[in-house]
C-alpha cells in the first residue's frame, strides 16, 4: 500500500481547519506533525495520520455525547428554538425548562 502526502490546503479542506489552528495542535502535540517532501521547504502529512486525527476527534465527541445525555439534549432544544423548529415558538414550560438547564 502507497502512502499518499497531503499538502496544507487538502488538510485544511479535510479537516475544515485553518492554517493557524493547524499550527497550534501540532504545538501543543494534538495533530500531526507534516513530513518534509523535498529537500527544501515542501511538506505535507500522510493521510492515513490526517484519517485517524479526524476518527479520533468524532470518537471523543460522540463519548462526551454519551457521557452527559443531559448536556446534548438541552443543546438540541436550544438550537432549535433559535433556528426555528416546525412548531411556532417554544411553549412557556418549554421556556422554563431552558432557563432551569433541564
Amino acid at each position: 500500500m502507497s502512502e499518499r502526502f497531503l499538502r496544507r490546503a487538502a488538510v485544511e479542506q479535510a479537516t475544515g481547519l485553518k492554517r493557524s489552528a493547524i499550527y497550534d495542535l501540532m504545538a501543543r502535540g494534538q495533530f500531526p506533525k507534516p513530513i518534509r517532501i523535498t529537500d527544501g521547504r515542501a511538506v505535507g502529512w500522510l493521510e492515513s495520520e490526517i484519517t485517524a486525527y479526524q476518527q479520533a476527534r468524532i470518537a471523543k465527541a460522540r463519548k462526551s455525547a454519551d457521557l452527559c445525555p443531559q448536556t446534548s439534549q438541552r443543546w438540541r432544544r436550544v438550537r432549535q428554538t433559535r433556528l426555528g423548529s416546525a412548531a411556532s415558538a417554544p411553549s412557556a414550560a418549554s421556556r422554563q425548562q431552558l432557563k432551569e438547564g433541564l
